[in-house]
């Protein structure tokens, strides 16, 4: 009896077989987008904005009314409309004088905070889902409105 060892062209050979059966696995997957399972309602999305330096005057160019769309994963998809706009001092961590982090402001830089007007329904896997995308508390986007984009995260949602 001989043993049989694996050689390259084997290896090269399974791999192709279990790529090609992964890749056509995949198209008949459903898909994984959330699903609304109910009717859509207009409720109010509050986004904070990571500091910014405060030469940089962003609020001035959101006025109310202005189109918001979201980027997730590269893809942009309409949120919503801004209803206001308040620029607050940035909220940092900063040592005391035992070496502590502590909550403060930066005086140097500053957080824009967007109410946002958006229609959502409830979702299978998220409290809530704007044009087919979950939205959570504390979930980081990239808002795009205009001329203006924001990076920071959901602070609230109220419907």
């Amino acid at each position: 009896m001989t043993k049989r060892r694996l050689n390259p062209v084997d290896l090269v050979l399974i791999l192709i077989v279990v790529f090609a059966v992964l890749f056509i696995g995949q198209k008949f997957l459903p898909a994984t987008t959330a699903t609304p399972t109910s009717k859509a309602t207009t409720m109010t999305v509050v986004f904070l904005s990571q500091p910014l330096p405060n030469w940089i005057h962003v609020a001035s160019h959101l006025p109310a009314g202005t189109s918001v769309n979201a980027v997730l994963g590269g893809t942009a998809y309409p949120f919503g409309t801004v209803q206001s706009v308040t620029k607050l001092p940035a909220r940092i961590s900063a040592p005391n004088a035992a070496g502590q982090l502590t909550a403060s402001t930066d005086p140097l830089s500053s957080q824009i905070q967007v109410a946002i007007s958006v229609q959502a329904t409830g979702g299978t896997n998220s409290a809530y889902v704007v044009s087919n995308n979950p939205v959570y508390l504390g979930q980081q986007m990239v808002l795009d409105m205009g001329a203006v984009q924001l990076t920071g995260y959901v602070e609230a949602v109220t419907p």
